[in-house]
């Protein structure tokens, strides 16, 4: 068994909770943060740069931060899985994942994951590469995620180089990244963008909300093309141009044009799987510096909803 130790910090950007304790406040505002880590004894709470008590009552705007410790069980399991690789050289692996596989173990989600599957392909070499204290710790190349309900388009790095050199490209928006989705209803305008700001839902952690607001939440910006209107949903090419937590999902949402499938923001009562899918990824390789774009074909799931909908 070893000790993990995290650090995150955050601010009270949300008026309802103005007047909560900390620890509510970091349970709502951190993702990675949960109540058990909170009812530790060993957690550290820090107000304004000066530690306070787990109740202490927080104000608005006000600058909160967190220590906390985990033990962690082990290493990294490998888990021999089928993957659908697209391309791969001595730097990256790119695969078109598969709907209901999470992309690293979390909460609920141990030993069945893309990165145990990874671990078992690439061998004890990729994850000795991996070893090193600038990664996250049980996310060995991860570049990128995709939602566990969301297939398609998913580039692994094998080195620290590569690693390094996609992760920044992510981050100044470099790549380019395509979605198709089956969204309910008429969407209209066919043709449009959907820029605002996402913000957790702090009546339900899991979820992320609209805002119009810069100082409340993260920019988002996503385009969008309805490739063809059937009776009752919508086939929809989606361009993000930014990659927030569950964009694509909110954004539809918004709209009041869900994602089908989609039970976290649609019909709670949905069957069947999400149809949102990574179409294709474009990317400059890490080594060579060419550019290089990836696509996923349309899931057969996508197909037999569309062909059901001609009826």
């Amino acid at each position: 068994m070893s000790i993990l130790h995290h650090e995150n910090e955050c601010t009270v950007n949300d008026e309802s909770l103005n007047g909560k304790r900390i620890d509510f406040v970091c349970v709502t505002l951190i993702p990675s943060f949960t109540r058990a880590h909170a009812s530790l004894s060993d957690t550290r709470f820090f107000l304004n740069g000066k530690e306070v008590k787990k109740s202490k009552k927080v104000k608005y705007e006000e600058s909160i931060r967190v220590i906390w410790s985990e033990a962690v069980e082990g290493d990294l399991v490998p888990y021999e899985m089928p993957l659908d690789i697209l391309w791969e050289d001595e730097q990256i692996l790119v695969i078109n994942k598969p709907v209901g596989i999470s992309v690293h173990e979390g909460a609920g989600e141990s030993g069945h994951t893309l990165v145990n599957a990874l671990a078992a392909y690439l061998g004890p070499e990729f994850l000795n590469e991996m070893d090193d204290e600038r990664i996250e710790r049980g996310r060995p190349g991860i570049v990128h995620r995709l939602d566990k309900p969301t297939s398609g388009t998913l580039v692994v790095a094998k080195t620290k180089e590569s690693l390094f050199n996609l992760k920044k490209q992510f981050k100044k928006r470099q790549s380019e990244k395509y979605y198709i989705a089956v969204v309910e209803g008429e969407l209209l305008p066919p043709l449009g963008v959907i820029e605002n700001y996402l913000v957790r839902d702090v009546h339900h952690r899991t979820r992320f909300t609209v805002s119009s607001h810069e100082e409340v939440g993260k920019h988002a910006v996503t385009e969008y093309e309805v490739l063809k209107q059937y009776s009752s949903c919508a086939l929809v090419r989606i361009h993000l141009v930014t990659g927030r937590t569950h964009q694509i999902r909110v954004h539809m949402a918004s709209r009041h044009h869900p994602v089908i499938g989609d039970t976290l923001y649609g019909k709670i009562r949905s069957t069947g799987d999400l149809l949102l899918h990574a179409l294709s990824l474009s990317i400059t390789h890490p080594l060579t510096s060419e550019r290089m774009t990836f696509t996923s074909p349309m899931p057969e799931r996508f197909k037999v909803h569309l062909r059901n909908n001609l009826r």
